[in-house]
């Protein structure tokens, strides 16, 4: 009995279409990096100035007493929120 076929056209094929799929990434993130470089050289006076405030203001409850005790002891989510730095990187 003959065994299962193998098609080298088949192959080459199939080899094309990742290599397309592939090139198709790279040119996808080199075009939202580049995109983060331009939003990056717009960034304003102000917005650094607000998220260096941010930081600020992160590292002082950090500071004060034993955060991280209080942190993980439960009921502090309801007064607490995500805080997002500079978005789209």
């Amino acid at each position: 009995m003959a065994g299962p076929v193998y098609s080298i056209t088949r192959a080459e094929i199939e080899e094309f279409w990742r290599r397309k799929e592939v090139e198709e990434e790279e040119l996808r993130l080199a075009a939202e990096k580049e995109a983060a470089r331009i939003k990056a050289k717009e960034l304003k006076i102000e917005d650094y100035v607000l998220f260096e405030q941010m930081i600020r203001e992160i590292l002082d409850e950090g500071n004060k007493g034993d955060g991280a005790t209080k942190m993980g002891r439960g009921n502090t989510r309801s007064n607490t929120e995500a805080r997002v730095g500079i978005k789209h990187w």
